[in-house]
């Protein structure tokens, strides 16, 4: 048995009870989830953009016109806080520019 299988069964009295199967469907897509992550971080540690950073301008590359915070916060999934931050850090590395985009006034990221 592989070692992540090893550790998203722990606490669990009966993996193959039905709840504890839900259990550990969830465990495994979030440790997936992390591994894939940290690949992307791995491989984006070049360019000096993290998983998010990337996304981000990814996603607002493919918009038509600038969306609010507010707007591109909720296109995300994401908090307006959580989006804020990462929005800040990318101004402030001048990200913006070499994305060729400009997608939120800079007052509102940073206010």
């Amino acid at each position: 048995m592989s070692s992540i299988r090893q550790n998203v069964q722990l606490g669990l009295a009966d993996p193959d009870a039905p709840d504890a199967q839900r259990v550990l469907l969830f465990r495994l897509l979030v440790a997936n989830a992390h591994e894939v992550r940290t690949r992307m971080d791995r491989l984006l540690a070049e360019s000096g953009l993290t998983t998010q950073q990337a996304m981000l301008l990814q996603v607002l590359q493919g918009q038509e016109e600038p969306p609010t915070l507010t707007q591109f916060a909720a296109l995300l999934g994401m908090s307006h806080q959580n989006l804020k931050q990462i929005a800040a850090v990318l101004v402030r590395k001048d990200s913006w520019r070499s994305a060729r985009t400009l997608p939120m006034r800079a007052c509102d990221v940073c206010t």
